[in-house]
């Protein structure tokens, strides 16, 4: 994941995102990076996430993982853990 940070904030200029990706780690990971580095984000339709409405849409996805969770979905555990921990750091950053 380290090469793939170091990737973004060097070669990319925009990312864009399918959708449902705030449910994926390595996305929200790439939203963070564009959110330190300055890279505009969009929608696979065009449409600008700004960093207010990421942030939504990633709180949103961390707490249906939880929710989902009371049905022993371990997967989805690990994943709100993760997205907890990565959303930490950038709400502080806010």
């Amino acid at each position: 994941m380290d090469l793939w940070k170091r990737f973004i904030a060097k070669h990319v200029k925009r990312i864009i995102f399918v959708a449902d990706w705030q449910f994926s780690i390595g996305c929200a990971t790439e939203f963070e990076k564009a959110l330190e580095h300055g890279i505009p984000t969009e929608s696979i339709s065009g449409a600008i996430i700004t960093r207010e409405d990421g942030l939504a849409l990633l709180a949103a996805a961390r707490d249906d993982l939880v929710s989902n969770d009371a049905d022993g979905n371990t997967r989805g555990r690990l994943q709100s853990m993760q997205l907890r921990d990565l959303l930490g750091p950038i709400y502080s950053a806010a």
